[in-house]
């Protein structure tokens, strides 16, 4: 499928919600700014953004579920007026790591040398630094490639490597778990669901489709999380036994050593077409 396929097909995917959390008025006017110019270079529909400058704000969205993908600050106030906290902005994260599947892409520069890997392992989906060169350049266009490839993995479910477009309407059952690829709820017999955030779907979805159901730590960092090999690294073994642990063990993944790791207990379905994410 050529270029020009893949993004009709994507435009006629559902828009996501996207919640900028960010205090800072020109930062979030320029991350506002630049997604709004993504729309022309990636989907005919315009995202539905929403701006909010401190954590009570943003945690009203979150009471409802009705973020699709959260862009955080850490340096933030509890309410406007306040003064902002980094912790106040790292506690809120885990808030929406716990509470929801909303993607994360966490846009910070406060000892974020530090923070990036822990983050990346908690779950947040992506990192960007503010300031990468210098002090005075604002909120860098980095951020529209990362909420492209995160958008990607929300909407589409698209392997990178993949000559397929999205496998979409693949259908396993991974223990007792009907996965359709596409969809980020999986099933049992028995009516339990379990609901994936963006990166977990891509993570299944992958290891689904490829052959010998592996994936090892270059993978999951180029083709699943598509970074750059200067990007800040997730470890891979915390990824899986978050995912282990959500599934209550119920999927087995078997650490095959040297950082990778198969699906066992996995097989395909009947294929089901035209299912949405």
């Amino acid at each position: 499928m050529g270029t020009a396929e893949r993004i009709n097909s994507a435009a006629e995917m559902p828009a996501p919600r996207l919640l900028i959390v960010e205090d800072d008025s020109k930062d979030a006017m320029s991350v506002h700014r630049i997604l709004q110019d993504l729309e022309d270079q990636v989907s005919k529909r315009k995202y539905e953004l929403r701006v909010v400058d401190d954590i009570a704000s943003a945690r009203k969205y979150l009471k409802n579920d009705e973020i699709d993908i959260y862009i955080l600050d850490l340096e933030m106030p509890e309410i406007k007026g306040a003064g902002p906290s980094q912790l106040i902005g790292t506690n809120f994260f885990y808030e929406v790591v716990s509470k929801t599947n909303a993607g994360i892409i966490v846009c910070s520069d406060y000892a974020f040398d530090e923070l990036a890997g822990e983050l990346l392992d908690a779950g947040a989906d992506d990192t960007v630094w503010k300031y990468p060169r210098t002090q005075e350049e604002r909120i860098p266009a980095l951020i529209m490639s990362r909420v492209r490839a995160l958008w990607r993995r929300v909407q589409l479910g698209r392997p990178k490597a993949s000559n397929v477009f999205a496998h979409t309407g693949r259908a396993f059952l991974i223990g007792g778990w009907r996965f359709l690829v596409g969809q980020r709820v999986l099933m049992k017999a028995d009516g339990e669901t379990v609901r994936l955030t963006p990166t977990e779907h891509a993570f299944l979805r992958y290891i689904c489709v490829i052959d010998g159901h592996q994936v090892d730590i270059d993978t999951f960092h180029q083709d699943i999380l598509g970074r750059t090999p200067n990007d800040p690294g997730a470890r891979l073994d915390n990824f899986v036994y978050r995912l282990r642990h959500k599934f209550k063990d119920s999927i087995e993944l078997r650490s095959e050593g040297h950082g990778s790791y198969r699906l066992l207990n996995v097989r395909e379905l009947k294929p089901t077409m035209g299912c949405r994410s």
